[in-house]
């Protein structure tokens, strides 16, 4: 995982994101020069609206990776749309999907988004992995009861492919 410097949250921007390749886990590595060039641009919806480009527009999965996983990074609401549309996107390499772990690290912020998402997309894929995200996010370990308590005023009307996936009742 990237470490993020300047931190934004929900709740401001900071002038610049600065992403250190020596923070990489083993699990994930990024693109030396993906870090370079967002690490380059000196202003905060400048870089995040680069790795938007970036993710909507490359050919090459790898660098659409990187982009996502970065975006989650930087724990920015700005992110949350394009990570929402790539929710399906599956890395066939690591066997993961880059937008659902972006997303989770963003936190309680992207919850509400995404459920408005999954209620009115018509992608079976992306409705699944954005209601396992919302679980990641509102469960705390075993300790689901936050995720109950959210989820209990929103359950009715819910499409039953979403009440399934959202944990609602038995497949």
């Amino acid at each position: 995982m990237l470490t993020v410097i300047a931190f934004a949250g929900g709740s401001g921007n900071p002038d610049h994101y600065s992403f250190s390749a020596a923070d990489i886990s083993r699990n994930q590595t990024i693109d030396e020069d993906v870090i370079v060039r967002v690490n380059s641009i000196t202003n905060a919806s400048e870089q995040i609206d680069y790795l938007n480009h970036l993710a909507q527009n490359t050919p090459d999965n790898r660098q659409k990776l990187y982009a996502l996983c970065l975006l989650g990074e930087t724990h920015s609401t700005n992110a949350i749309p394009i990570l929402l549309e790539n929710l399906s996107f599956l890395d066939e390499d690591r066997h993961i999907f880059p937008a659902v772990k972006a997303l989770s690290s963003i936190g309680e912020d992207a919850v509400e988004p995404i459920f408005a998402y999954i209620k009115t997309t018509t992608n079976l894929v992306a409705a699944t992995r954005g209601a396992e995200t919302i679980q990641m996010i509102k469960c705390k370990g075993a300790d689901c009861s936050e995720y109950i308590e959210w989820l209990k005023p929103r359950f009715d009307g819910l499409p039953k492919h979403l009440q399934i996936d959202l944990g609602v009742i038995e497949r």
